[in-house]
């Protein structure tokens, strides 16, 4: 059991995006990201903390403004890592769609 993981947050980032055609719905996300918690749990030991949702909704598209206004999910998620009260965060995001959504940010930030 490794118990550093428990002492820090765990969190998951959910971002209501995808191109118009096929969005990528944020009950899929939640899905995916426990799911994979539940293995990761599973493989190294029952150790982590309760997760932690964060999530925007991103309707209207906010494609090139970002800011605190338009993702106030991710920017008090981005504080609280900042803080170390956040450890480890799941993300199921597709960072490229097409040439116009790009949002490879939030990785990159986190």
């Amino acid at each position: 059991m490794n118990t550093p993981r428990q002492e820090v947050g765990v969190a998951a980032y959910l971002l209501g995006h995808g191109p118009y055609r096929s969005p990528r719905p944020i009950d899929l996300q939640w899905m995916r990201i426990h799911r994979y918690r539940r293995l990761l749990g599973s493989k190294y030991g029952d150790a982590w903390s309760p997760l932690q949702d964060y999530i925007d909704i991103n309707y209207p598209r906010a494609d090139t403004k970002i800011d605190e206004q338009t993702f106030p999910s991710f920017f008090r998620l981005l504080g609280a890592v900042n803080e170390g009260l956040i450890g480890l965060v799941f993300l199921d995001i597709e960072e490229e769609i097409g040439t116009s959504h790009y949002y490879g940010w939030i990785s990159r930030s986190l």
